[in-house]
């Protein structure tokens, strides 16, 4: 009888694994309807973190300029790297020049910066 219980948890144990096979290669999806939405989201907060550094460069807050034209960066480059573009791509060349101006103090350069940013972010 300890044999026959053997048996019919090794039969068990088989059809688990063999139910859970998984296909040698996963065929490819579309792009999941999250997944742009997604990239939307990066690019609103990119274009919400850029007029906010050009707020603070109007009121002379190179800390703050630099604060959010870095937080911009971040979330251009992520919508950049879900769908690649020009666009995003020279928005984030000006908002890298945004950081550097402002790091050296020189925030009315930085704020021209993330304006010509913000200009590319909403084309």
């Amino acid at each position: 009888m300890n044999r026959k219980l053997q048996a019919a948890a090794l039969a068990a144990a088989v059809a688990l694994v063999a139910g859970r096979a998984v296909p040698a290669q996963e065929p490819e999806r579309p792009l999941e309807p999250g997944t742009q939405a997604m990239q939307g989201d990066h690019l609103t907060e990119a274009v919400k973190q850029t007029q906010a550094a050009i707020d603070a460069g109007n009121s002379g807050q190179k800390d703050l300029v630099v604060e959010h034209a870095r937080e911009a960066l971040t979330h251009a480059e992520a919508a950049e790297k879900e769908h690649p573009s020009p666009k995003l791509q020279a928005a984030i060349k000006n908002l890298r020049q945004a950081v550097k101006q402002g790091r050296s103090g020189k925030v009315e350069v930085a704020k021209k910066a993330a304006q010509a940013a913000l200009q590319k972010l909403q084309a």
